[in-house]
């Protein structure tokens, strides 16, 4: 088999193959490599999951692979990525099997929107507010003291589970985030 990876090094990016979950025999027709090629890889690191079974074997997503041949292709040139045309087409090539990947997991409903999250958790903290607010504090037998315990307990609650903690609680989470692929992106540079 001919090694044919032009898209990768500066080719045509539109021929680039988009596939997710991809068996070790579908990942070497996808590369046109062969079994033992793509063993070796495997050996060095290429990144892929053991199936759910034994005889299933391994699965593959492209775009992981194709981002690793290209890492890996440039350590064994012995330097970074650079600013040429290849290396920008390269960039692409990555970029648009990451953005296939993304779209085939949502058109097989392993992804949401956020935007369809955050109105369900907005509905359903409605409902638990209203739900929490119509408790009745007023008990009798109960102390003052107690009631007023149990007003404060119930405001406590509700603010626990508000909006704005709930916005400040995914703010934190996307700044981790930011954070987490800025220092991962410093560390493959290196």
């Amino acid at each position: 088999m001919t090694e044919d990876l032009s898209w990768l090094e500066g080719g045509e990016v539109a021929s680039a193959p988009t596939y997710t979950n991809m068996t070790k025999r579908e990942l070497c027709a996808a590369l046109d490599y062969s079994p033992a090629k793509l063993d070796r890889l495997i050996r060095l690191g290429l990144p892929g999951r053991k199936g759910a079974n034994n005889a299933s074997g391994y699965r593959f997503t492209l775009a992981e692979v194709v981002e690793w041949i290209a890492q890996h292709r440039v350590a064994e040139q012995g330097g970074g990525d650079d600013n040429s045309i290849a290396a920008a087409k390269r960039r692409l090539a990555i970029a648009q099997a990451h953005a296939k990947e993304l779209e085939n997991e949502r058109n097989e409903g392993e992804v949401i929107e956020v935007e369809i999250v955050r109105q369900w958790i907005m509905d359903a903290y409605t409902r638990v507010r209203t739900r929490f607010e119509s408790l009745e504090t007023e008990i009798p037998g109960l102390s003052e003291k107690h009631q007023f315990a149990l007003r404060d307990s119930i405001h406590s609650a509700l603010t626990d589970v508000s909006e704005s903690a709930a916005a400040e609680a995914l703010k934190l989470k996307q700044e981790e985030e930011a954070e987490a692929k800025l220092d991962s992106e410093s560390q493959k540079q290196k």
